[in-house]
Order: C-alpha cells, then sequence, then structure tokens
C-alpha cells in the first residue's frame, strides 16, 4: 500500500474533542490552500489531516445496486469538480455483472481486483457493500489488510458500527453511511453517522447528505428510506390509473414519473430553508376548496397516512432487532 497521504502532515498532539471540523491552512504545506478539512481519522494517537489539494484512493468491497451507484455516480463527477479522490476506483469481483457493465461504462477509471483483500490493501476509503449474510464472512476475510490509516464507510443495513469495527479487530475508523440509488445521477440524499468530512464532501459531490449524532436516529432514517418502494409503486398505480382512462402507456409513465420529480422540488427546497414548518407550509398552500385539499383529506380519512405511519414503526422495529 502507497504511504498514506494525511501521514505527510506535520502531527500535533490533540484529544478527540478536536473531531470538529477546522480548516489546517497553518500546517498545510500547500499555504494557498485553505480548503483544508480534519480526516476523522487518528495515526498513533494523534490527529491526522487531510488536504483537499491531494487525492484519496477509493475502494469498493461488493457491487451491488448500492456501491455500484456511488461508483457510477464517482465516475460521472466532473474533472474541474473533484480535488478529493483520484483514479481508479478499485471494485472487488463480487457483483461480476455490474462491475462488468461499469468497466464498459468507464472504462480505466475502474480498476478490477481479484479479490477484497487487494481492495483494501490499495485503498484509503473502503466502501463496505454487502448483504448482512455476507458481511459476516467478509470482514473477518479482509481484517488482516485494515489498518489504522483506513475510514470504512458501512452501507450494511444491518450491522452496526461497533460490531463493524469490531469484526475488523478494532483496528481503524468506521462511518455508516445511508445512500440511495439516484447517487449515480448525482440526485442522492445520504444519511451519515458521526461526523464525517470525508464521507460528507463525497456523497455532496452526489447529491446532498445530512449528518446525525447517533446511529438511533440514523435507524429511524433508514426506515423513512423504505418509502422509496411505495413511492414507486404509487408512481405504478398512477400510470395504470391513467392508462385505463385512455392515456398512452408511455405517456402515462412519463408523466407519471415527471410529475413526482416536478413536485418533489418543492419538497426539497422548503424541507432545506424552512426546517419543521415546511411542509405544513406546503399543505396549507393549497387552493382552499381545490383538487389538493380535497385529495388530501379524503386520504386522511381513510387512514392512509396514519396506516404508513405504522409501516415505518415496523420497518424501524425489524432494524432494531437486527442491530441486538
Amino acid at each position: 500500500m502507497t504511504r498514506p497521504l494525511w501521514r505527510s502532515f506535520p502531527q500535533k498532539q490533540r484529544g478527540p474533542s478536536t473531531l470538529a471540523s477546522r480548516c489546517c491552512n497553518v500546517d498545510c504545506p500547500y499555504e494557498d490552500d485553505i480548503d483544508c478539512f480534519t480526516l476523522q481519522l487518528y495515526y498513533t494517537g494523534h490527529l491526522t489531516r487531510f488536504c483537499t489539494k491531494m487525492s484519496l484512493t477509493l475502494g469498493f468491497v461488493g457491487v451491488g445496486t448500492i456501491n455500484g451507484a456511488i461508483v457510477s455516480g464517482l465516475c460521472r463527477v466532473k474533472d474541474e469538480d473533484n480535488k478529493h479522490f483520484k483514479f481508479p476506483l478499485r471494485v472487488s469481483l463480487r457483483g461480476k455483472d455490474k462491475v462488468q457493465k461499469l468497466v464498459e461504462e468507464f472504462g480505466d477509471k475502474i480498476e478490477v481486483c481479484t479479490d477484497n483483500e487487494s481492495v483494501v490493501a490499495q485503498s484509503q476509503v473502503v466502501f463496505l457493500g454487502v448483504t448482512p449474510k455476507v458481511a459476516e464472512d467478509v470482514l473477518p476475510s479482509i481484517a488482516s489488510k485494515v489498518t489504522k490509516e483506513h475510514l470504512i464507510v458501512n452501507l450494511v443495513a444491518t450491522i452496526p458500527i461497533a460490531r463493524c469495527r469490531a469484526m475488523l479487530g478494532d483496528r481503524c475508523e468506521v462511518v455508516k453511511a445511508v445512500p440511495l440509488p439516484p447517487v449515480a445521477h448525482h440526485k442522492g440524499m445520504t444519511v451519515i453517522c458521526p461526523k464525517s468530512d470525508v464521507c460528507t464532501i463525497l456523497f455532496d459531490l452526489l447529491g446532498s447528505s445530512v449528518t446525525v449524532e447517533s446511529e438511533h436516529q440514523q435507524r429511524a432514517m433508514q426506515a423513512a428510506t423504505s418509502q422509496m418502494g411505495p413511492l414507486y409503486a404509487q408512481c405504478r398505480m398512477l400510470q395504470h390509473w391513467l392508462q385505463d382512462k385512455g392515456v398512452p402507456a408511455d405517456t402515462a409513465a412519463h408523466f407519471s414519473g415527471g410529475f413526482y420529480n416536478c413536485i418533489s422540488h418543492d419538497a426539497l427546497v422548503y424541507g432545506k430553508e424552512k426546517g419543521s414548518t415546511a411542509f405544513d407550509t406546503l399543505i396549507s398552500e393549497q387552493t382552499p376548496g381545490g383538487l389538493n385539499e380535497q385529495a388530501v383529506k379524503e386520504l386522511t380519512e381513510l387512514g392512509v397516512y396514519k396506516n404508513q405511519e405504522g409501516v415505518l414503526d415496523h420497518v424501524l422495529a425489524r432494524l432494531q432487532n437486527a442491530a441486538k
């Protein structure tokens, strides 16, 4: 493995309380670079730093739907927007068909490694994207290649940070992230825990991200992501309803997807700018006595939203039980 980039920086003894992001231009050998951030890794008890003029090597263990989407999104980052990571992205052979498609699309931006251990040995930040069952075998198998200089991004839904770190021999920092497939097209919304400037910068390149303080909060937001499937089911319902009313199938499908994409824009903007009052505001803006007010009233009376809350509770309980 090449010499870790952050080890080339002057090290200063600091306590864990300094984990918050801060500019390191005083120590940075690139005096003209004020865009530096604290890398949340420790090396021999010292706070380590990473300068954005230097690029991280990224590896991906498992190339399923999520890791495949992350790889695609990173490969689509414009050269002028990227000073945080470098190509090639190293991927394992697990998910062979997806790997082949990625290589066909992105060419030499991707390097296929013979095994998971090689991915870890040649990378500084490793994205773990396998199923929970597979992870139980993979984590011990890569533990010998993991060092204090690694950052492991755990994408496995039901494996907590502490268990992941323990299975890696408590050798490295572990951050848990919950990205969604639209990261492939820089439209993602990723939940990160705990605070990690590295993860925030990388996932913000792929859309947007939020950071939460605890895995308890993250699990609740992870449960919320189960509403992706129901949204697609609602798109399908609208498509079929329009077809039943005589709208051509392709037109109905195009409209249904475009309609939800269109109205979600205000949800994104209001959610970010108005905070806790965002959706009360959007609902109150519906025309009094209008079509949308009627639809909200009837769905409320039918108990649709209360039932959705019940489904979320069930999903959350499943995640909590799996994490025990």
